[in-house]
């Protein structure tokens, strides 16, 4: 059960959103500057805990991850944040700076692309990038040998009922698949 204080609602903006902070002050909240760029909405009427981002307003050295929510990410920030995220040793940092990571990739696509280009920056990308590239490979691995487990096991199926191998060969299976289911049939008989 996740508790309600637990939660924080973050809308994200390059430009401050006018409308939206005159709506909730005509509603009853307040909107509160903490930082530069950080608004806080309090109020009766506010469920969870509430934050507005103006992302152009944030003080880059002070919040480099907030700032990397945005559509205009310079490749001096790229670059910072990669190095930022490759530096980190906790799960769960690792976990939010990915998720981080993942949406300015989406959003700043060119940046991230000119990066890749550059050796160093590539290296850090790949050094970052490996847990879950290393975990791809493992799941394709294990999806390819449980394939190859299924396919034999209907091979010796099909051989045990009478099919010959020409006709296993015919309907797409592989020689060495059929070869295999024969002479595990052969071992246990």
């Amino acid at each position: 059960m996740i508790k309600a204080e637990d939660v924080t609602i973050s809308l994200v903006r390059e430009g401050i959103p006018r409308e939206l902070i005159k709506w909730f002050i005509e509603n009853g909240c307040e909107v509160i500057e903490k930082f530069p760029g950080i608004h806080y909405i309090i109020g009766k009427k506010i469920i969870f805990p509430t934050q507005i981002i103006v992302s152009s307003k944030l003080n880059e050295a002070e919040h480099q991850w907030l700032k990397a929510l945005t559509k205009k990410m310079s490749m001096e920030t790229g670059e910072k944040l990669i190095i930022s995220a490759s530096g980190l040793s906790e799960k769960d940092d690792k976990e939010n700076a990915d998720s981080v990571l993942q949406l300015a990739l989406s959003e700043n696509e060119g940046v991230f692309k000119a990066l890749r280009e550059d050796s160093i920056m590539c290296e850090a990308l790949k050094t970052l990038m490996k847990p879950e590239l290393d975990a791809a490979v493992e799941a394709a691995s294990i999806v390819a040998k449980n394939e190859a487990v299924t396919e034999l096991s209907t091979v010796v199926k099909r051989l045990k009922s009478g099919f010959s191998e020409k006709e296993l060969v015919d309907e797409g299976f592989s020689e060495t698949i059929i070869k295999s289911a024969r002479e595990l049939l052969d071992e246990l008989s």
